[in-house]
C-alpha cells in the first residue's frame, strides 16, 4: 500500500494514548519524560545517542475509550488506538512515520504498515486510568 501524502499541522495541538504494560518499557518511558523535562528547561544537550525516543507501535481501528488527544479542550477520542506490540527505537521507515491526526486521516493504511511517531516521544504518564490532569 503507497505511503498517503498529506501536509503535517501543527504538532502542538496533538497527542495519544501509548499504553505500555511491560516494566521495562514503562521504566524507559519514564526515562524519556525526564529527559524531556531536562531539555525543556535549558539544557542545550541533545538527546544521548541510541535513546529510545520513537514510540512503534500497531494500529487498530475503533476508539478503545482511552486514546485521546489531551493536547486539546474536551479531549476528544480518536477512531484509532495503539494496540498489540509497542516499542521504541532510533529509527524507523519513512512508511510508518505518523502524527495522531494523520493516523485519524488514513487509518486503514496505519492498520496495515503500524507507526513511528518521529515527531514527538513520550510526553507525561497518565496512570492507569487516564484523565485530562
Amino acid at each position: 500500500m503507497p505511503r498517503p501524502s498529506f501536509p503535517y499541522p501543527t504538532l502542538r495541538n496533538q497527542s495519544c494514548v501509548v499504553p505500555l504494560s511491560q516494566p521495562e518499557h514503562i521504566e524507559h518511558a519514564r526515562q524519556l519524560i525526564a529527559l524531556d523535562a531536562v531539555n525543556r528547561h535549558g539544557s542545550s544537550d541533545p538527546l544521548p545517542p541510541n535513546s529510545g525516543t520513537i514510540v512503534v507501535a500497531q494500529v487498530a481501528a475503533g476508539s478503545d475509550g482511552v486514546n485521546r488527544n489531551y493536547s486539546v479542550p474536551g479531549f476528544p477520542a480518536w477512531s484509532w488506538h495503539l494496540a498489540g506490540r509497542v516499542g521504541f527505537g532510533d529509527y524507523i521507515a519513512w512508511e510508518i512515520a505518523a502524527v495522531p491526526m494523520g493516523i485519524e486521516a488514513f487509518i486503514d493504511y496505519y492498520v496495515e504498515e503500524g507507526a513511528g511517531f518521529i515527531h514527538s516521544t513520550i510526553g507525561r504518564e497518565l496512570g492507569p486510568v487516564p484523565n485530562g490532569a
